[in-house]
């Protein structure tokens, strides 16, 4: 009730009495921000709201404009000045977000909205801040403000996220004003030492990527996380870059699970709980099973796969025998550009691949057309791309199987690769998957379990 209806009725009231109350402060410190930094007076930026959504943030100006001898703006520790540190430090710099408040941008408390371009950095876990509409004040502010690291910020935005009551914000927003007042726990943006957090990230993922390679993922049923952890596709976190004890990797619509002896299983949980409806596959270490079964309870159903062997021992002379057999009624053609937006348009879980500029670059496929309505009848194409090889998917539509299409095409792919030197890796999906693999010169490596969700 507080969270859906009262919450947002009180950033109403509040916002708009604190504008009329605080209007002789905002009228004097605009005049002060126009003769002292020049206009514009208000400072303008877009930022993520609540689910995402985009909106234009509003703050005094506290910087100058001053510019190198080529013109380009000077960094923000040369452009703040004392007026601006005073403003910052005293968060009067923040009053014209109570106009984004009244507007339903913002809220009074909540997790601080944060740089457009952090998004694609978030991972499962932290980008659930972004549940509610952010705030002028938040449980991260009264707890060390800038002064806290990205990691403890976002866990004590999560934890605001989780627990949202009407005892919780009167509290944060007491606390804020106390220390507003104390001034507490005050780094001001811009002078401190904790990085901007995009690039604080990509430093994390490429520190710990090797060790994440050679520690965890290991077996032929994780080889797709590998070209999230090796940057061709999908993103992956852990849970603590230091010392990383579990390692999550997200490859189109599929999470991939593992960890060491270590595991934190509350990390596991609350990840999974946390995903939204968009991944539909879990492959998961054996450990996690009841863990996966608890979260998603009757909502989950088992299906197999069989992961094979690297190294196969491909014959050329058959496969170009195979090739040789295809039939009159359709063409074997390579995809391009054009040919993967029509397979994506038709069937989006051909491929994990994401955009045809990425398909073109690093993608490898053939599609059988049928030659009298030149409709796609079947498709072979990568799933997923590594430093020494892909991952193949096939699917031949129910009409058209059994007449050799998925032999013809995976001859075509096969022999494709041998020729660009990469391995075509195969992860069979049923046993007619199977069989068709270990026709081609592949064996088994493991049959392994996968979770489908949301199938009931």
């Amino acid at each position: 009730m507080y969270k859906k209806f009262i919450k947002r009725l009180l950033d109403i009231i509040l916002s708009l009495f604190g504008l009329i109350i605080l209007s002789p402060v905002i009228l004097i410190v605009a005049i002060l921000v126009r003769i002292k930094l020049g206009s514009p007076v208000i400072f303008k930026q877009k930022r993520p709201g609540k689910n995402e959504k985009i909106f234009t943030l509003y703050k005094f100006r506290s910087m100058s404009d001053k510019k190198d001898e080529n013109g380009k703006l000077l960094p923000d520790k040369e452009r703040l000045t004392k007026f601006g540190k005073v403003l910052r430090a005293t968060s009067l710099d923040e009053l014209p977000e109570l106009v984004n408040i009244l507007k339903g941008d913002m809220s009074l408390i909540g997790p601080r909205p944060l740089a457009v371009c952090y998004l694609p950095y978030y991972n499962e876990i932290e980008k659930h801040r972004h549940d509610v509409r952010p705030g002028l004040t938040g449980l991260a502010q009264i707890n060390g403000r800038n002064a806290l690291n990205w990691e403890d910020r976002f866990n004590l935005d999560i934890e605001y996220v989780n627990n949202i009551t009407f005892f919780n914000d009167i509290k944060i927003l007491f606390k804020t004003i106390y220390k507003v007042i104390k001034k507490d726990d005050v780094v001001v943006s811009g002078t401190g030492s904790v990085k901007d957090f995009n690039k604080y990230r990509i430093e994390q993922l490429e520190k710990i990527k090797e060790v994440v390679e050679n520690n965890f993922f290991n077996g032929s049923k994780y080889n797709r996380a590998r070209s999230a952890i090796q940057g061709y596709m999908g993103k992956f976190f852990v849970d603590n870059y230091e010392k990383p004890n579990i390692a999550v990797a997200l490859i189109g619509k599929n999470c991939f699970i593992d960890g060491n002896e270590n595991t934190n299983n509350d990390f596991i949980e609350k990840t999974l709980m946390l995903l939204d409806n968009y991944y539909k596959v879990i492959i998961a270490n054996n450990k996690y099973f009841d863990i996966i079964e608890k979260v998603f309870k009757n909502k989950f159903e088992i299906a197999s796969r069989f992961a094979t062997r690297k190294n196969a021992k491909f014959n050329a002379k058959y496969l170009e025998e195979l090739k040789s057999k295809k039939m009159d009624f359709y063409s074997v053609k390579k995809i391009d550009s054009n040919l993967y937006e029509k397979i994506k348009n038709t069937d989006s879980y051909v491929t994990n691949i994401e955009m045809s500029s990425e398909y073109e670059k690093n993608g490898i496929g053939f599609c059988a057309i049928n030659n009298e309505n030149n409709e796609i009848i079947g498709v072979i194409t990568s799933n997923a791309v590594y430093d020494d090889g892909i991952e193949i998917n096939i699917k031949i539509f129910e009409q058209y199987r059994r007449k050799g299409i998925g032999s013809v095409l995976s001859a075509y792919l096969i022999l494709e690769c041998l020729k660009r030197n990469i391995y075509p890796y195969w992860d069979a999906f049923n046993t007619n998957s199977l069989k068709l693999a270990q026709k081609l010169g592949y064996e088994l490596d493991e049959e392994y379990r996968t979770y489908k969700i949301n199938c009931k």
